[in-house]
């Protein structure tokens, strides 16, 4: 059985790829913890004017209301201003104490800074050293781009979407059905799912408002002063009417589709969200992995967007060497190129005005589609040729 999702784009911006790659996650997820053995198999695909989502199994009413619960996919993130308003009965694992982070990540830093020339070029190539086994180690936390960049300016924004999500764990089961009956169709149906979303917050009792502030860091298009249908105004006001629910979508899809990098000799930042074009939600999650760590180092502008591509394409030729990605290879030498499984990433320009930031340009940084492999043997020339 195969059930499909859509996911309308209805910004042309990364929040449209946000949001289905958190679909997909969550689609992912409550099948993994609600099925048997067998893993599922999440398929994500760019349909022109929608993402179009395939899973097997079938995400059926039955099998959603046995998901357990507590199902916490993000965490939030504790800071010394802020301890106080994070749940007290929140699971350890799902908070991550900011501070704690920032000062693991100033002593991999030290420890890096002490290293041999040789070993510093091993780690920019992706080779193994001696040396980098102790650094490893000592490897600070793999999201901490993500809490960093939330940390001042979004943070209080993110932590209430996720104590929300806390708040309706008793009916996780339901939430997940409104979610599926939403996506269920294109156009999706957002004026069912608020309405829907209202009847259960007045059944439980919650006091969760449908509309929510949108958040620039997951909608680069809609920062303060320009959201007016007809631009006759500026008013420095942010966008409060966005569901809550697919923002937080957006939140979690951040951490897995993501990459938001502070840009060398500056404080402004760039944010890369993943333009897949057909890929299964494995593939792309161990590929994306294996692509983080070889971008941890600050970069100039224009330095980031090469590398973005030209890195990602070495390391989803090289994940397909792997002896368990031959179902991935066949597909990638049937469409002969790189750029036709993912065709680059959504890039936003935020620069930095002091006590915020503000949007200066979108834009999508493709994979090179001179790039071509057909065979094995085409992977190893284009890899000696990257």
């Amino acid at each position: 059985m195969t059930q499909t999702f859509f996911v309308d784009k209805s910004t042309q911006t990364f929040a449209d790829a946000l949001v289905a790659y958190g679909l997909a996650l969550v689609v992912r997820d409550v099948l993994a913890r609600t099925g048997g053995r067998a893993a599922p198999r999440v398929h994500l695909r760019d349909a022109g004017s929608y993402y179009q989502i395939d899973c097997t199994p079938a995400l059926d009413k039955a099998r959603l209301a046995t998901m357990p619960a507590p199902y916490l996919p993000a965490v939030m993130v504790r800071t010394a201003k802020n301890s106080a308003q994070i749940p007290a009965d929140l699971p350890p694992q799902a908070v991550v104490d900011y501070e704690a982070e920032r000062d693991k990540r100033a002593a991999y830093f030290e420890l890096r800074a002490a290293l041999p020339q040789e070993a510093l070029e091993a780690q920019r190539k992706g080779v193994e050293h001696p040396a980098l086994e102790a650094l490893r180690a000592q490897a600070p936390h793999s999201d901490w781009d993500v809490f960093r960049a939330l940390n001042p300016a979004a943070l209080i924004g993110y932590n209430k979407l996720m104590r929300q999500w806390w708040q309706i764990q008793e009916a996780l089961p339901q939430v997940l059905m409104l979610l599926r009956e939403m996506f269920a169709q294109t156009p999706n149906d957002l004026a069912g799912a608020i309405a829907a979303w209202k009847v259960l917050d007045k059944e439980h009792g919650w006091g969760i408002k449908p509309g929510t502030t949108a958040s620039q860091l997951y909608n680069p298009a809609q920062g303060k002063g320009q959201n007016r249908a007809k631009a006759d105004k500026l008013y420095m006001d942010n966008i409060k009417d966005a569901f809550w629910v697919l923002e937080w979508l957006k939140a979690v899809a951040f951490y897995q589709s993501a990459m938001t990098k502070g840009l060398k000799g500056s404080k402004d930042r760039k944010t890369y969200v993943l333009g897949a074009l057909d890929i299964d939600l494995q593939e792309s999650a161990e590929i994306m992995q294996a692509f983080k760590s070889r971008m941890m180092r600050a970069e100039t502008s224009v330095r980031a967007d090469v590398l973005m591509s030209l890195r990602y394409t070495q390391t989803l030729l090289r994940y397909s060497q792997e002896q368990h990605a031959q179902s991935f290879a066949a597909r990638l030498f049937t469409v002969g190129r790189p750029s036709r499984v993912v065709a680059g990433f959504y890039n936003a320009f935020y620069k930095n005005l002091g006590n915020s930031a503000a949007t200066m340009n979108l834009a999508f940084i493709g994979l090179p589609a001179w790039i071509r492999v057909n065979d094995a043997p085409d992977v190893v020339d284009a890899l000696a040729v990257l």
